[in-house]
């Protein structure tokens, strides 16, 4: 358990909601690590930005992860 305690589902905004049912049914990033990180607006930005930086763009996934 860690030390910080991870939202509760009712804790988190509607956009932190759906990146977080999109990582349980990907499988990743851990969705219990995102629970801890969105207790921030930044976290919650920061994320944002990781996903459009995976996301998009005209570089392929597989070489982005390289």
């Amino acid at each position: 358990m860690p030390r910080i305690p991870y939202l509760e589902i009712d804790e988190l905004s509607d956009e932190a909601k759906g990146f977080i049912a999109l990582a349980e049914k990907a499988g990743s990033p851990d969705a219990r690590v995102l629970k801890i990180l969105f207790r921030s607006p930044l976290g919650l930005a920061w994320y944002r930005y990781w996903q459009s930086l995976n996301n998009e763009g005209e570089i392929s996934r597989d070489l982005k992860e390289l």
